[in-house]
């Protein structure tokens, strides 16, 4: 049925830790699949639970990848599937927030370069009017 041959385990068992031929990371996969999320009631894990399943995964690819000879392209989306949100609702109102940021980032910035031309413009105006002052105060007239 299939051209892979079955691990020292044969198929359906846990394979052997020290087991890293293909048939060995294909069954641990499987295992993962049906016990972690096809037949499991729990919705969630902790974060350090988390961290040991990824890490297990991460090395089972690694292995995988070994074999196929494909470098880490597979490494890599499982680096991505790793840190990317989950809900889609959660990232679209993300991501709308970071738009209304930068609208506000905006203004503010537009306002700040008004100021620091009107603190220009204020600023000139104290200083001709303290070259008057002082011109006057040498010829005498104040």
């Amino acid at each position: 049925m299939c051209s892979i041959k079955p691990h020292s385990q044969k198929w359906g068992n846990d394979p052997k830790p020290w087991d890293k031929t293909l048939s060995a990371n294909i069954e641990r996969i499987r295992l993962i699949r049906n016990e972690d999320y096809g037949h499991s009631s729990q919705r969630s894990i902790s974060d350090e639970d988390f961290e040991k399943k990824y890490q297990y995964i991460k090395n089972i690819v690694q292995e995988l990848e070994k074999y196929l000879g494909s470098f880490t392209k597979y490494q890599d989306e499982v680096n991505e599937l790793k840190t990317c949100p989950m809900d889609p609702t959660q990232s679209e109102k993300n991501i709308k927030e970071l738009l209304d940021l930068r609208k506000k980032i905006k203004v503010i910035s537009e306002d700040v370069e008004k100021m620091k031309d009107t603190s220009v413009l204020s600023n000139k105006g104290t200083t001709v009017s303290r070259v008057n002052d002082t011109k006057s105060n040498l010829i005498g007239l104040n």
